[in-house]
């Protein structure tokens, strides 16, 4: 028997079982469809993780005070000249940029709306080391810093629970606990609320934080950020960042008590549960 008769005698089957053939086809059809679909699932959610965790910023180190361990209720607050020493290349060749930070709670109000969420003091490298971009408007410039301008740049869920909506805001007023700001930028939308989301973020001058948000002590900071000059350095720098406060405040080897993160081994393991994530929900 050559080929062309058992395709023949297969087709004559088929046409004799209709029904037969047509469930298998149904159930051949819905099983693929269900495994594409499964797997778009589980990509766009493995997308959406990853999205968030690259909007944290790249070779990104978050530097605060530790909170609860033993050794660590009389942590000395970082100040503007640790940040200050971070980044002297002749202590952390493996440190790129540095940016201090300023952060408060912040309640804001504009037309009619009242949110709640936190004020940033940032610098004009902060956006850079975030991965921030805007959908309209610009970022702070070194004369607003230096002159303390009540300006601000919002995330786009500020501005849609605010305003109701992310465009044509640039100019406009905007509260913050009862003070007027103008807004000179609105972010681009990144979408979720976790591992940093800029969403819900409000973003003024340093140097208006250190009145408006810090005026108990401005030379304080509640984090500092620092970029490590590639992927492959960062653990290199968070060894000297390490060194650096330590020497600095006088800290033994224990207690630690300041923490560093994300740790290098933060991304590897966020990137096995996204790759997890979605053979999971392909097998």
């Amino acid at each position: 028997m050559n080929v062309g008769q058992l395709i023949l005698e297969a087709l004559e089957s088929l046409n004799s079982n209709k029904l037969r053939t047509g469930l298998t086809i149904l159930g051949i059809v819905i099983g693929v469809a269900a495994v594409i679909a499964m797997l778009g699932v589980g990509q766009g959610a493995s997308n959406s993780i990853t999205n968030q965790i690259n909007s944290l910023g790249t070779n990104l180190l978050f530097v605060s005070r530790a909170f609860g361990g033993r050794g660590q209720t009389n942590a000395q607050p970082l100040t503007i000249a640790d940040a200050t020493a971070l980044g002297d290349v002749s202590l952390a060749p493996d440190v790129a940029q540095v940016s201090p930070v300023i952060n408060g709670n912040a309640t804001l109000t504009a037309a009619g709306a009242t949110y709640n969420t936190e004020a940033t003091g940032i610098n004009t490298n902060y956006p850079t080391m975030r991965n921030y971009t805007l959908s309209d408007g610009s970022f702070f410039t070194q004369d607003q810093i230096t002159g303390r301008a009540s300006v601000c740049v919002i995330g786009a869920g500020v501005a849609t629970n605010v305003f109701n909506t992310t465009s044509g805001l640039v100019g406009q007023t905007i509260r913050m606990n009862k003070r007027p700001f103008t807004i000179v930028g609105v972010l681009t939308s990144v979408g979720g609320g976790g591992f940093g989301s800029a969403d819900n973020i409000f973003l003024i001058p340093f140097t208006s934080a250190q009145i408006y948000l810090n005026s108990r002590n401005p030379q304080e900071v509640g984090q500092i950020l620092v970029q490590a000059t590639s992927a492959d350095t960062v653990t290199a720098a968070s060894d000297e960042i390490t060194a650096i406060i330590r020497s600095r405040h006088h800290i033994p080897s224990p207690p630690n008590i300041f923490q560093f993160l994300p740790q290098p081994s933060f991304f590897s393991s966020l990137t096995s549960i996204t790759q997890t994530f979605t053979f999971s929900w392909a097998a």
